[in-house]
């Protein structure tokens, strides 16, 4: 699956700023995470 999103640009430098750190490899990465905390978390509740 291929999303496309606009975030605004403070978002994004954070995302770049991850993955600079080494958090991530790719902004794909750091989405996909994102929301496999979401689900974890929901199904926590």
């Amino acid at each position: 699956m291929n999303v496309i999103i606009d975030i605004p640009e403070d978002l994004q430098k954070y995302i770049e700023a991850q993955i600079q750190a080494g958090t991530y490899a790719s902004a794909g990465e750091y989405f996909l995470d994102l929301a496999q905390q979401d689900r974890l978390r929901k199904q926590a509740q």
